[in-house]
């Protein structure tokens, strides 16, 4: 859910999210599949993972693989540092955050969640293990509109300057890409 979004916002997503969840418990329907959503940052995955959301009945487990929790957690496994910038998935030491995400979809996937859904890549393991099991969705966007609003929040981060040819140049793009 968007983490800064205005609180009549927030509380309105909510309420769609808990009226669907309802719904389906209370009906009895729920997805005909088990479904990873690999959410691509800065690609609109946030309204699409509320609306898969309002899909899951109560009784079925939805597992959420947290940005900035899965940041700090990297942080703390490998430096012993509660800070969600030291493993940052933009940053030199990103793979680390993918990795633990990796697991975290695995432990998910094990554990037979019916909506898995996060910041996270697409896993081999996960397809030859669960890939009969799960669906796997993404939502891509336009790649120059997706790069303009990566290098937007780069320089709101302090991570780039205002060039964007030098952008375009860098190790945040490339990670971004």
């Amino acid at each position: 859910m968007a983490r800064k979004a205005p609180f009549l916002e927030r509380t309105s997503r909510r309420a769609a999210i808990v009226s669907g969840r309802s719904l389906k418990t209370f009906t009895g329907s729920r997805p005909k599949h088990r479904s990873v959503f690999l959410h691509m940052p800065k690609c609109g995955g946030t309204s699409l993972s509320e609306a898969m959301y309002a899909t899951v009945p109560f009784y079925e487990r939805i597992g959420v693989i947290d940005a900035v929790a899965t940041r700090r957690a990297a942080g703390i496994v490998h430096f012993d540092r509660d800070d969600p910038w030291v493993c940052h998935e933009d940053l030199e030491n990103g793979q680390k955050v993918f990795d633990l995400r990796e697991q975290m979809l695995l432990q998910h996937m094990a554990w037979d969640t019916m909506l898995i859904h996060g910041h996270v890549l697409w896993s081999e393991r996960a397809a030859a293990h669960f890939g009969d099991l799960y669906k796997f969705v993404t939502l891509l966007r336009d790649p120059v509109e997706r790069t303009v609003s990566n290098m937007r929040m780069a320089q709101r981060a302090g991570l780039v300057g205002d060039d964007p040819e030098a952008y375009l140049q860098s190790d945040v793009a490339r990670r971004q890409a």
